[in-house]
């Protein structure tokens, strides 16, 4: 994307992380408060969550309402639904699958934590999702509102005040500026979700794209969190589990030049 003359979204990229620290410490403290009333942490969890896009929206409707317009155009209709949707949803699982064989593989490396000799674990898993309410509240908490406002703010205001930058370095910002403000284990995969999230938003010029693809990779975290239940522990100078690791490297290195053929030289056409 060519820099523009003027940015696309007028706004202060640190008052904008400033109200987004706000809002995550009020949410930390409903956490906090609903789980003392009684409630279950994974349910007090997501609750919680729902006071974050209203917080963000108060405190920011100075900024979106001066920018109104251009963030209706990044939320236009694009040529084809069909064809964006099956694509964000292709980057969503292909960037999930890198994550899982990033831990397979560093596993089977000793990179990460390795049995002791005698004390290795084979791989077993097995699914147990919880109540079917717990579940649903889980799913639309970080399949619809997360992505919808974080999107909307890390891509749309912050990458969008920064289009006066070169486009990579606005990229790599906004990523980390996103990163940030996750758990500290989850901030490299969220930076590298963050850097496809932007290339998406600049190739395709609209918010839709990232949405669905952040939607879709939480939803695959949501089924690992909260049914998928495995564990695997090899031991470090197993040569099986060596052999194991390269061909889940191989997968993983297929899934990310897939997911970069999707988010930077896919272009849907008309239905």
């Amino acid at each position: 994307m060519e820099p523009n003359a003027k940015p696309l979204i007028r706004a202060s990229i640190v008052v904008i992380m400033l109200f987004q620290v706000a809002a995550l410490f009020s949410r930390q403290y409903l956490n906090r408060e609903l789980v003392g009333s009684g409630y279950d942490a994974t349910v007090a969890k997501h609750l919680s969550y729902l006071v974050v896009p209203i917080i963000s929206l108060v405190l920011m409707w100075p900024i979106v309402s001066e920018n109104k317009e251009p963030l209706r155009l990044l939320l236009h209709r694009p040529k084809s639904w069909t064809k964006m949707i099956v694509a964000a949803i292709g980057v969503g699982f292909a960037l999930r699958i890198v994550w899982w064989s990033c831990v397979f593989s560093l596993t089977s490396f000793g990179l990460l934590e390795t049995a002791r000799p005698g004390q290795a674990i084979d791989l077993s898993y097995y699914f147990a999702c919880p109540p079917i309410n717990v579940l649903i509240l889980t799913v639309i908490v970080m399949s619809i509102f997360t992505p919808l406002t974080e999107e909307i703010i890390s891509r749309g205001l912050i990458l969008g005040a920064m289009s006066l930058r070169d486009p990579r370095l606005a990229v790599a910002i906004s990523a980390a500026l996103f990163a940030v403000l996750h758990q500290p284990s989850a901030i490299p995969s969220a930076f590298v979700f963050g850097v496809f999230a932007a290339v998406q938003l600049l190739h395709h010029r609209n918010l839709w794209a990232p949405i669905i693809s952040h939607g879709t990779y939480n939803l695959l975290i949501t089924l690992d969190w909260e049914c998928l239940h495995a564990i695997w522990l090899p031991e470090k100078p197993a040569a099986s589990a060596v052999l194991f690791g390269i061909g889940i490297l191989l997968v993983g290195l297929t899934s990310a030049a897939v997911a970069i053929w999707l988010v930077a030289f896919f272009k849907p056409g008309a239905d």
